[in-house]
């Protein structure tokens, strides 16, 4: 029995909102994909999310810097509601304006008024060329129950890694990092 819950759960079908274009959830089964062209503000819900909502006008650096379109901050509220109303994780640098802005529980403080919390990660532990602290808001499934977070050190070599990346290679989301976050969607319920 426990068996055939596993397989139900690998099967479900998520979706991966504010993705690039040429994302790696793309190649992944069960995953609908919403980027530029398909827009995620044509989700109909339905099914757990993972959400990568823009972070250029969420940043520290997002005065003066960022060329977003003027509604692109809205879309982060969006993904909130999103992953409040069907379950899932929203994945967003630590630090980000949006957490105060959208309601968002921070790491180590009790959870929101919707269920969800947020936990600390760093990207390199799945892969990432760059350290990268993030932050992830998940509703819909305990903590205990997350799959196993890596952990990696990093070793002082590691910085002329970040110096040859590109600024594509710094926006992605590494396949096993990406693999999780779809695992941890999987096991999310919502109220949708």
């Amino acid at each position: 029995r426990v068996e055939l819950f596993a397989e139900v759960a690998m099967a479900r079908i998520i979706a991966a909102l504010c993705v690039h274009n040429k994302t790696v959830y793309r190649e992944m089964p069960n995953v609908e994909c919403y980027d530029a062209q398909r827009d995620v503000r044509t989700f109909k819900g339905g099914m757990p999310v993972v959400a990568h909502p823009p972070c250029r006008t969420w940043s520290r650096h997002r005065r003066g810097l960022s060329k977003a379109p003027p509604d692109e901050p809205e879309l982060a509220f969006l993904c909130r509601d999103w992953v409040r109303k069907e379950g899932g994780v929203l994945e967003h640098p630590a630090g980000s304006h949006f957490w105060e802005a959208g309601g968002l529980s921070i790491p180590k403080h009790a959870p929101d008024n919707w269920g969800g919390y947020t936990i600390e990660v760093w990207q390199w532990w799945w892969g990432y060329g760059m350290r990268k602290r993030t932050w992830l808001y998940i509703r819909g499934v305990e903590i205990e129950r997350l799959p196993e977070i890596p952990l990696r050190l990093w070793t002082p070599g590691d910085a002329e890694r970040i110096r040859a990346m590109s600024s594509r290679q710094r926006s992605e989301t590494v396949r096993e990092f990406a693999e999780w976050l779809v695992q941890v969607a999987r096991l999310c319920r919502g109220d949708g």
